[in-house]
């Protein structure tokens, strides 16, 4: 059996006979390990997000040597937090999926956790583990093998999906639908393969965003990302926040100094002054940092533009875990946009977020396929289109006023006698956004065309 069996590339093995396995949170494990002699561990490695838990327990319970867990680092997605109260309660809380109660029961009474959290100085972890009397294997190895359905490849080249919903957790069913559905099935940097989709644009439309119980982290997990978000500190460790990019962008300046620029000040500013600016930008890209780092920023840039009154923010992400990461992406950079509308005095528009590779990794294919069976609606609620609705009136021909959605009459108004025809007009002359409305268009002009034909009444389906 090669081990570890997740992710293997991703951790820094040592001492294959120690008892001790390092669980370094969102801390670089570099920065852990740097005084740590590899012969006083097994195994070490990071946890960035929640969904992580469920590798780091297939691991350890395939190798019952390991009966030490030291946590240490810094949490800054409450990862750590989730496991801790995992193995304290035995309980996986919906935070792990395909694997038996009993299996969780096994891990957390088989290992002895040693809770470093918020320590990231080597020297005083390696002290900590050096106390540690070795402790035997008691079990047999576990193997609990991931359950990968296999789809069918359409084939899709297409680059620009969009998917739009008033709430977070909505468009994040349709998203992982949607990639189950058209996502090509690739390899990617990480052992195993992924399913993706080129520019993948979400417009979140709502005010109210509940956190969904299929979303699988807390109110409290939420609030702990958006403060480091909306946060210029960096923790001991840590190879960069956004926050810290966005808060205090350190660069180079022209005297060969470092200077940090706070980007949210600058864009508030902007706007301020400037309302219908289009320079209200900010980066999270160092040329001179990230073209040479294993880890850069998948969040790049933000850009906020006032419309109607209304701020609206458009995120672009470079690389996006769609399944571990957009959730809370989505969240922080709502609180973000919020706080740039607060201090502008603005109402909250829209939020766009584009992922140019929006991905599921292979190991979240079948997690993803059971959360949509159980939550994703098979009917679409009925929501107008933003460009518009559309009056038919059956006279000698069929008539078609086109209107905005605040009842003003447009200049668009159709004539004609053979649906098919006038339904191709009407889609080229880019009026209609929604597919159900363009369904719901075609299917009363087939009506009105039947009542013409027939010299019958015709009334409007609302």
């Amino acid at each position: 059996m090669v081990w570890p069996i997740c992710f293997n590339s991703a951790l820094d093995l040592g001492n294959l006979d120690s008892c001790v396995a390092i669980c370094t949170l969102w801390t670089q494990k570099e920065e852990i390990l740097k005084d740590i002699p590899k012969d006083n561990f097994i195994v070490a490695g990071q946890l960035y997000s929640i969904q992580g838990i469920n590798h780091l327990i297939r691991n350890t319970l395939a190798n019952p040597k390991i009966r030490y867990l030291v946590v240490c680092g810094n949490d800054l997605s409450g990862s750590g937090k989730a496991l801790l109260n995992i193995i304290k309660t035995g309980k996986a809380d919906g935070f792990v999926h395909e694997i038996e109660e009993r299996f969780i029961k096994i891990f957390c009474n088989n290992i002895i956790l040693i809770d470093l959290g918020g320590e990231n100085n080597s020297i005083k972890i390696l002290n900590e583990i050096k106390k540690l009397a070795y402790l035997p294997p008691n079990r047999d190895p576990i193997i609990i093998e991931e359950k990968r359905p296999k789809f069918l490849d359409w084939g899709v080249e297409s680059s620009g999906f969009i998917v739009r919903a008033p709430t977070i957790s909505e468009a994040w069913l349709n998203i992982l639908d949607l990639i189950l559905k058209v996502g090509e099935e690739k390899q990617c940097e990480y052992p195993g393969k992924q399913k993706e989709i080129a520019n993948l644009v979400s417009v979140i439309e709502g005010d109210n965003q509940p956190i969904e119980s299929w979303l699988g982290f807390s109110k409290e997990d939420v609030e702990k990302y958006c403060q480091s978000l909306l946060s210029k500190e960096k923790p001991e460790g840590v190879a960069y926040t956004y926050g810290e990019r966005l808060f205090a962008y350190s660069f180079t300046n022209s005297n060969g100094k470092r200077e940090a620029v706070n980007q949210i000040d600058k864009i508030i500013e902007y706007i301020k002054i400037t309302p219908h600016t289009r320079r209200a930008t900010a980066s999270t890209w160092s040329v001179e940092i990230d073209s040479k780092s294993d880890h850069p920023p998948c969040l790049t840039q933000i850009s906020v533009l006032v419309k109607y009154g209304k701020i609206y923010l458009t995120a672009i992400i470079r690389s996006n875990d769609m399944f571990g990461a957009w959730p809370l992406n989505a969240f922080g950079l709502l609180a973000l946009q919020q706080k740039i509308a607060i201090e502008t005095g603005y109402k909250i528009g829209h939020l766009t977020i584009i992922s140019i590779s929006a991905h599921i990794y292979e190991n979240k294919w079948g997690e993803s396929e059971k959360i949509l069976r159980a939550y994703h609606k098979k009917t679409i609620p009925f929501t107008i289109d933003p460009l518009g609705y559309f009056i038919i009136n059956v006279k000698d021909k069929i008539e078609i006023q086109h209107y905005t959605t605040k009842d003003q009459k447009t200049q668009y108004f159709f004539v004609g006698d053979n649906a098919e025809e006038m339904i191709k007009h009407i889609i080229a002359t880019n009026i209609i956004s929604k597919l159900s409305h363009a369904a719901y268009l075609s299917r009363e002009l087939h009506k009105a065309e039947v009542a013409l034909k027939n010299n019958t009444k015709y009334i409007q389906d609302a």
